[in-house]
């Protein structure tokens, strides 16, 4: 497999931030691509319709989402479009506030090539004391595993098109940040792992999207138990055990 692209999310005005990750990816030797995100403030919300389900939001969040946080949304949301339609195999996506380690671009390359079916596969935030499961080792430092808890951050990770079109297929409405909605595998169906050790970083400072702000929990404790249920079943239904079987095993 050749390396998978990188998509790099980035507010066209934002040209700081832009020109230290353009910088950083040259010196990792890494082709990428900018893309634009959706700017928030600039969006016409009457315009998304239905899309919007602001309902749920209030039912599952007890407020709607900011105009950044919908823009954060739809700027993610159209990476999953652009693998699906181009059917790219695999895809790297970064918001540009992430900060690489030295070896992103090699753990990229090899976390895409492994035999194994995966759909979504976050770069960041893993640690050893995260891991629940190992899927494989990739190299002599770093190993695709599943994780004891959610993957709330989506400052870099990486989507097979399968993955894409999973999620683009189910989350095409807007009831939830993006972060929450991608993270809930058991209500999706995708295969998510995660590298670890983590290769991102979020730069310190907050998202350069405008309006978007960290998940509050509001949730009932109820709903938060039921999601951790929820959780909970689907990792004993779908053991790794299960999931760990090679592309050529799957394709007979």
């Amino acid at each position: 497999m050749k390396a998978p692209p990188i998509f790099v999310i980035s507010l066209a005005r934002d040209a700081g931030r832009r020109a230290r990750m353009i910088s950083r990816l040259e010196e990792l030797g890494a082709e990428y691509e900018i893309v634009d995100a959706v700017d928030g403030n600039d969006l016409d919300l009457s315009a998304l319709g239905e899309r919007l389900q602001l309902g749920e939001m209030q039912r599952v969040l007890k407020r709607h989402l900011t105009a950044g946080e919908i823009g954060c949304y739809l700027s993610h949301y159209g990476i999953l479009e652009r693998v699906v339609a181009d059917k790219i195999p695999a895809a790297a996506v970064l918001e540009d506030d992430a900060v690489l380690d030295s070896d992103f671009a090699e753990v990229v390359f090899a976390a895409a090539a492994i035999p194994y079916e995966w759909d979504m596969i976050s770069l960041h935030r893993a640690e050893n004391r995260d891991i629940k499961e190992t899927l494989c080792e990739i190299d002599s430092a770093h190993a695709v595993a599943r994780l004891r808890n959610r993957i709330w951050c989506l400052t870099g990770y990486m989507v097979s098109l399968s993955g894409a079109e999973k999620l683009s297929a189910k989350y095409w409405r807007i009831s939830d940040t993006v972060d929450a909605a991608f993270s809930e595998y058991w209500e999706s169906g995708i295969k998510l792992y995660s590298v670890s050790p983590c290769v991102v970083r979020p730069e310190g400072s907050p998202s350069n999207i405008p309006g978007r702000t960290a998940r509050k929990k509001k949730l009932v404790r109820w709903r938060i138990w039921l999601r951790g249920l929820r959780r909970r079943v689907y990792d004993f239904r779908h053991p790794l055990s299960r999931e760990k079987k090679t592309r050529a095993e799957l394709q007979k």
